[in-house]
């Protein structure tokens, strides 16, 4: 699969995986097939909140496990919403029952996928997060 190239300078993508080896090969792919994301992760879901608050207009897109320590996926996520942040969140699980997805997208997630991520899924979701006409619409 063969993506367009993102116009630069592009906007944080803040990433969180429960499981370091699985946030480990995320990243390693999101940087081979898209060398021009910037990529920041946090160790937990309070991390992730405070990492926002510091950069919050770089944010385009935000990519979260439900289970995290401290805060989950979605305590984050619906922190995030209060503190303004309007972009997409997608809440990543390895529990897929309709009522867990329904929980995450309830406290702000605006998608949900499961483990393992399809990478290829996962890079459109990011390119159309990226895209012009999705950053136009961001304030």
């Amino acid at each position: 699969m063969q993506l367009r190239p993102l116009i630069r300078p592009l906007p944080l993508v803040y990433v969180y995986l429960a499981e370091a080896v699985n946030r480990l090969m995320l990243l390693r792919q999101l940087r081979r097939r898209m060398p021009e994301l910037r990529v920041e992760t946090a160790e937990d879901g309070e991390e992730l909140i405070q990492l926002y608050q510091r950069r919050a207009s770089e944010v385009a897109l935000v990519l979260t496990d439900f289970q995290m320590p401290r805060k989950t996926g979605g305590q984050a996520a619906a922190a995030l919403r209060l503190l303004g942040y309007v972009g997409q969140i997608v809440g990543i699980t390895g529990n897929a029952l309709s009522e867990d997805v329904a929980c995450f997208k309830r406290m702000g997630a605006d998608r949900v996928l499961s483990k393992p991520v399809e990478v290829p899924v996962l890079l459109q979701i990011i390119a159309a997060a990226l895209s012009p006409a999705a950053r136009a619409a961001s304030p």
